[in-house]
């Protein structure tokens, strides 16, 4: 049964790095992964809270978390400028919960991780059983205390990544997002082994949860906890006899937010979609996907995430696909400077004029600043003389003459 919610959420920031208070042992221990590991390389910090890697350059964590450098595994990862997106309520009940309390951003470089599994159904409540594992970086376990007749402990100092066990409690929105609570119970009245509660600091970690063919998949980001009225600060307090349910720990459940997560963090060779019209969806079944990392499900010829028939360089790697005349043939691979179908002495007196021309620079042209770096240099001289006496391109954009239709 849901408790009434009379009293405020206390988020997972309002002190240092704090974290996740478990009771086996002596509470210090559980700092490196887990026996059964459910992922635990893809969690991390962030801002001084945390971060889950979900793979292809991308992070989750609470919105409440600073968008920031990111740390996995004790490498350092810049945060992406301008690529910071909110998560929306799907049908939200009204204006002020439009969004919920997550968010994904990316970061530069991208770890070597794999893609992490989304769950994508919400768990079933109690009385059912659903073993969760938590992960988060914070203090350990303090003393034992008491209060009101409820045992517990104190939130520790000594920080560090840890792991705890639990079980599915309730779900649904509270907080303005939808969420997956756990409930802090006493081993002998039906907790788990190593029983863990959330604690200041803890937002942005991870709730796992295994799916029907026993396989772990990502199904929540802890984001608050609900300790209960009057109950002193900086404790984590398990149930009782007379009211066995403790404090709860409360994660975003992602099972909602999937399809969003999906659509702006996957590459499309794991992104559930046929994007090619083969019939094949995404790696290994789409004979075009080398791995579950490859960003097109098309041919790409040139590796550079942009399948062959939409590359507008199909020779050269050119992400970015840049092409200042608009032709159809990327800069990188167009010397045919006047479209007249082929690179010749026409196209190469005009490279003549605007080379060593930067950027502000009279007679600058960006057409003939090949690689786009701001100047015209040796390193466009050497693309041009590769192209010399020959058509632009080629094109996966253009059959003929250019420019393409």
């Amino acid at each position: 049964m849901r408790r009434p919610l009379l009293f405020a959420l206390a988020l997972l920031l309002s002190a240092p790095a704090e974290a996740l208070v478990f009771v086996s042992g002596d509470g210090q221990g559980n700092t490196s992964a887990p026996p059964d590991d459910p992922g635990w390389s893809h969690v991390g910090h962030v801002g001084g809270l945390g971060g889950i890697y979900l793979g292809n350059g991308w992070v989750v964590t609470a919105n409440h978390v600073p968008t920031a450098t990111a740390v996995f595994q004790g490498v350092w990862y810049a945060a992406v400028p301008g690529s910071t997106v909110q998560l929306h309520n799907p049908d939200p009940p009204n204006p002020p919960y439009a969004f919920a309390d997550l968010k994904v951003f990316r970061i530069d470089p991208s770890p070597s991780l794999p893609l992490l599994p989304i769950r994508a159904t919400t768990p079933p409540e109690a009385p059912t059983i659903t073993d969760v594992t938590l992960i988060a970086g914070g203090a350990l376990r303090g003393a034992g205390t008491s209060w009101d007749g409820y045992d517990g402990f104190l939130w520790g100092a000594t920080t560090g990544m840890h792991w705890a066990t639990n079980r599915v409690f309730e779900t649904g929105m509270t907080g303005g997002s939808w969420t997956i609570s756990t409930d802090f119970t006493k081993v002998s009245m039906g907790g788990t082994t190593h029983e863990g509660q959330g604690a200041s600091g803890d937002s942005g970690g991870a709730m796992f949860i295994k799916n029907q063919n026993e396989d772990w998949e990502l199904a929540g980001v802890l984001f608050a906890i609900l300790p209960f009225p009057g109950q002193p600060a900086s404790t984590a307090l398990l149930g009782k006899a007379s009211q066995p349910i403790g404090n709860l720990t409360y994660a975003i459940d992602l099972a909602v937010y999937r399809d969003q997560l999906i659509e702006l963090t996957r590459p499309e060779c794991a992104n559930e979609v046929d994007d090619d019209g083969d019939s094949f969806v995404d790696w290994p079944d789409d004979p075009e996907c080398d791995s579950e990392l490859d960003l097109t499900e098309l041919p790409d010829q040139d590796l550079d995430g942009v399948g062959d028939p939409e590359d507008n360089c199909l020779v050269l790697a050119n992400a970015d696909q840049r092409d200042t005349n608009l032709d159809g043939y990327g800069n990188l691979c167009d010397g045919d400077f006047d479209d007249n179908g082929a690179v010749g002495p026409v196209d190469f007196a005009e490279f003549a004029q605007a080379y060593l021309k930067g950027l502000g620079d009279p007679g600058y042209d960006p057409d003939i600043d090949l690689d786009g770096n701001g100047a015209v240099t040796p390193i466009d001289f050497a693309l041009f003389s590769q192209m010399y006496l020959d058509p632009p391109g080629p094109s996966g954009l253009c059959g003929g003459s250019p420019p393409c239709p």
